[in-house]
């Protein structure tokens, strides 16, 4: 069964990347459907991932504790969000520019590792605002351990790209942070537990079973920062 859900979450990364590739040119023609085709993406990797974590949990061999890992908890939370429907959903980049009025954005990405000279990661920006909603609301409704909000924010260094955007006068609210290196890290977190249970029969699978086992996560102790309006995503 682990096997099975590592397949499907394989398979939505690279959905999602097809779609990512798509984007511009489909968003210059129809933004509304480029829109769509990439949340319902980042939706697929979200749910597959939930998924293995199921399968995981149902196996009394696997004890890898998802929500006491850092960036496999980010990715819960972020999924959890969606499904149940809490703090907006924790909007994309894109649906917030959609929602809003034309104003400045700070978008928050990670590099590479630094043993990854050269590499880099695609993005999907989500709020962090949102994030923050969902990490302050009581267990019953985030649906998340009470030391996951301090677990998530250490791992982000969010308390130092907060700190730069109050410098530079942008609110939370405007805050968006790139998923991509989080949800494949996340995958690094979990591949040591569940790599002698996963058999990959696709190029998907072999390929990302091997990246999480060889490529260094993204260096999130240093942020990096640009500033954009929101005319630009909606």
């Amino acid at each position: 069964m682990i096997s099975e859900r590592f397949e499907d979450f394989a398979q939505s990364l690279r959905l999602f990347i097809e779609q990512k590739m798509r984007f511009q040119e489909l968003f210059l023609i129809d933004a509304d459907e480029a829109i769509g085709n990439l949340e319902l993406a980042c939706k697929s990797m979200l749910d597959t991932f939930a998924s293995l974590y199921d399968a995981s949990r149902a196996d009394p061999a696997i004890e890898f504790d998802f929500y006491g890992s850092p960036l496999c908890c980010c990715v819960l939370a972020y999924r959890n969000a969606k499904h149940h429907n809490k703090a907006n959903g924790i909007r994309s980049v894109h649906r917030f520019a959609r929602q809003s009025e034309r104003q400045d954005l700070l978008l928050v990405d990670f590099p590479a590792g630094s043993g990854e000279e050269g590499g880099g990661f695609i993005d999907h920006y989500a709020s962090w605002g949102d994030f923050c909603t969902l990490l302050q609301m009581p267990r019953d409704q985030s649906r998340l351990r009470g030391n996951a909000q301090e677990l998530i924010r250490a791992r982000l260094s969010a308390e130092k790209f907060e700190l730069f955007a109050e410098n530079d006068g942008v609110p939370v609210g405007r805050i968006f942070v790139n998923m991509i290196p989080v949800i494949i890290g996340a995958g690094s977190e979990f591949l040591p537990d569940l790599k002698p249970h996963i058999h990959a029969t696709s190029t998907e699978g072999e390929h990302f079973l091997w990246h999480f086992e060889n490529v260094e996560q993204a260096n999130f102790s240093e942020p990096k920062y640009l500033e954009l309006t929101s005319s630009v995503f909606g």
